[in-house]
């Protein structure tokens, strides 16, 4: 077993009303919801896939007894897509970061299929049309609009 992240969560309900517990998996990242709120993306790079168990302990109170009426984990299909959103144009490259080689040119108002975001969230890598290696865009907001939102992309190595 290997704790793959801590913290307390404050939109937890009282003892008298549910709380839903939700994990959404897509390859190795983890997206956890309480009352479908996100709360926490993880990603666990030796899970490729497999079972996957849930333990919940309180380190307060050793003998707390928590129970979950609802525990779903369910498979996550997204079609991640974003759209220049600036005047200019932006520039793909062939790693995230700008000592990489620009590779194309987005215009405002294109769109491209978003395959997952850098492990930093400063970086979006794409598929980049007519090239079979995807490319590298840098985001920033006001510059891309992308759906889902930037947070429930997948993270993904360079």
């Amino acid at each position: 077993m290997e704790v793959l992240k801590e913290g307390t969560e404050g939109s937890i309900h009282d003892l008298d009303v549910d709380d839903v517990l939700r994990v959404d998996v897509q390859g190795s990242n983890f997206f956890f919801h309480v009352n479908d709120n996100l709360i926490d993306q993880v990603n666990d790079a030796a899970y490729p896939s497999g079972e996957v168990g849930f333990y919940v302990e309180s380190f307060d109170s050793p003998n707390t007894h928590i129970h979950f009426d609802t525990f779903t984990i369910r498979d996550l299909e997204l079609s991640l897509t974003c759209t220049v959103a600036n005047d200019g144009t932006l520039n793909v490259r062939s790693g995230p970061s700008k000592t990489f080689s620009q590779i194309a040119v987005l215009s405002n108002g294109d769109s491209v299929e978003a395959l997952g975001k850098s492990p930093d969230g400063l970086w979006i890598k794409i598929n980049v049309e007519g090239s079979e290696e995807p490319g590298w865009v840098g985001y920033t907001e006001g510059f891309l609009s992308c759906t889902p939102d930037i947070d429930l992309f997948p993270i993904v190595s360079p």
